[in-house]
């Protein structure tokens, strides 16, 4: 039985070595990592254009394409799973085009040096558990204000009060101020105090509002001030809100901004 390589790595190659590598990895399936100088530009919806710079190239075994630049985390420019691909050559020159059909739009990565190409063999079966902060769970909120109430309505996020930031702040269906606090965890005493004092702020001020503290969990001691300080409490789990925001990402990921 062959024994698996899971990294294969050619070192300063020729482009016509080049080229071949990548075409072979691209029929097998395999993760290739590309690294060297070059430009890119993109045409699609709208058309974009990326001089030449020292950047690292992926291509996934499903066919995505990632360029980054050696900072920051997000890719500077990228395709979805399931692009076709081009690979010509031309002197000591490469091309990969990354073409995807709906919409229509494709990206070129010209290098002009290579420094490294890479076919990866990997084996990643664990499936991620990633559960929202509570900056997540706000946007979640933002974007899904049911999950608070039905008909409520969002006004602004972190409004300063005189005792600190509400996390929400907004109006129920029947028009009067909500004021949201977001608890990622098990919502303490502590927690309730604090939305007592925003809620009294915002009194002071002749306003009727409720103040109602959001937490996947509330402890004894909390879920007693909440009924002696007349606030509500929704229970709201930080994994639903990241399956929000993974949702809510995936209708969006194919902004023209993104390939700009």
């Amino acid at each position: 039985m062959k024994q698996r390589e899971p990294v294969k790595v050619s070192v300063n190659p020729l482009a016509t070595d080049a080229k071949k590598v990548i075409e072979e990895a691209l029929e097998k399936g395999k993760t290739i990592v590309v690294v060297g100088s070059c430009e890119i530009s993109y045409k699609g919806r709208a058309s974009s254009t990326l001089g030449v710079g020292e950047r690292i190239v992926i291509i996934t075994n499903d066919k995505a394409l990632l360029i980054h630049r050696s900072y920051g985390y997000r890719a500077v420019n990228w395709q979805p799973a399931g692009c076709s691909f081009r690979v010509q050559q031309s002197s000591n020159k490469l091309e990969i085009t990354a073409v995807r059909m709906r919409p229509i739009e494709s990206v070129k990565v010209a290098f002009d040096k290579l420094y490294s190409v890479s076919v990866l063999d990997l084996i990643d079966e664990s499936k991620l558990c990633l559960y929202a902060s509570e900056l997540d769970m706000k946007k979640a909120i933002l974007y899904r204000p049911s999950l608070v109430e039905d008909g409520f309505s969002p006004i602004t996020s972190e409004k300063e009060m005189v005792t600190g930031f509400v996390d929400v702040f907004g109006k129920d269906k029947n028009g009067n101020y909500v004021i949201v606090e977001i608890k990622r965890g098990k919502a303490t005493r502590d927690a309730a105090l604090q939305l007592a004092r925003y809620i009294e702020d915002i009194r002071k001020k002749d306003r009727s509002v409720r103040g109602i503290l959001v937490a996947e969990n509330i402890t004894k001691e909390a879920q007693r001030s909440i009924v002696s300080l007349n606030l509500e409490f929704r229970r709201l789990s930080p994994k639903k809100c990241s399956n929000i925001l993974r949702e809510i990402e995936k209708s969006e990921e194919t902004e023209i901004t993104d390939y700009i």
